[in-house]
């Protein structure tokens, strides 16, 4: 009786060590899905920044292409063609534009050239 005893405790054991393996198991696949959700998320958004950098680009070369063509049609001096340029941009390019302008006098040299 004893050695039953013994043997079904034994087996228990092995049942519960079996259950922590299986346990550990579901943990480190978890863990591996999370980190995969996460580069996979990561991938996606700099994909987007890709794209949102490469439409800038894109527009960017457009509105070059255009003035030189506006340019050579109209046959603008430099001076008409800066001008033109100027009254073109917008958003972050006439910001930055504004901020140029706004420095201190001492650095107007290279707002001339």
């Amino acid at each position: 009786m004893k050695d039953e005893i013994k043997q079904g405790q034994e087996e228990i054991k092995q049942i519960q060590d079996a259950m922590k393996d299986e346990k550990m198991v579901k943990e480190v696949v978890e863990i591996f899905e999370n980190e995969v959700d996460k580069e996979v998320t990561d991938t996606k958004k700099d994909f987007e920044v890709l794209k949102v950098d490469a439409k800038k680009e894109i527009d960017i070369l457009k509105r070059k292409n255009y003035l030189e063509a506006v340019t050579n049609v109209n046959s603008w001096s430099e001076t008409e063609k800066a001008t033109a340029l100027i009254v073109s941009l917008r958003c972050d390019a006439l910001k930055i534009l504004q901020t140029l302008n706004e420095k201190p006098k001492s650095n107007t040299g290279i707002m001339k050239t």
